[in-house]
């Protein structure tokens, strides 16, 4: 539920207002935008948290696994251009869209499709009544 809103937010700029572009000749970016942002964060890790050592957002970010942080980058980076390239198509797609004359219903359809399988809508569950249940078989006297 962390990245909702920023999900929320590219869809909306990708499927209902249009305005940049997304092409495929602008994939390098990503990545370029995904390496400065990790060298912030190495660069602030001792900054956040003196106290307590090193602090790192996302666990595999953090340079004391060894290889390990490499073998993350590597599929961060794949899954960032992955997704890059997904939503090139995506926005191909909505310009097609657009050009065939259908209105602005099929963006707003394709919007709710992609926000329910990117987007989590779960009703919060109150964690103290759950684990405070008990079952009939719980309550029995050997």
């Amino acid at each position: 539920m962390q990245h909702d809103a920023n999900a929320a937010f590219v869809l909306a700029e990708v499927c209902l207002m249009g305005g940049l572009p997304v092409k495929l000749k602008h994939a390098p970016c990503a990545p370029l935008f995904a390496g400065v942002y990790q060298v912030f964060l190495w660069c602030m890790m001792n900054v956040w948290d003196k106290e307590t050592g090193p602090f790192f957002p996302y666990f595999f970010m953090d340079t004391t696994l060894g290889y390990k942080t490499t073998v993350f980058m590597v599929i961060l980076l794949s899954v960032i251009g992955f997704f890059f390239i997904l939503f090139a198509m995506l926005d191909k797609f909505m310009l097609m869209i657009e050009d065939s004359g259908h209105g602005s219903l099929p963006n707003l359809f394709c919007v709710a499709i992609l926000s329910y399988l990117l987007m989590r809508f779960k009703d919060p569950v109150d964690k103290e009544s759950k684990e405070g249940t008990t079952t009939s078989n719980d309550n029995k006297i050997d």
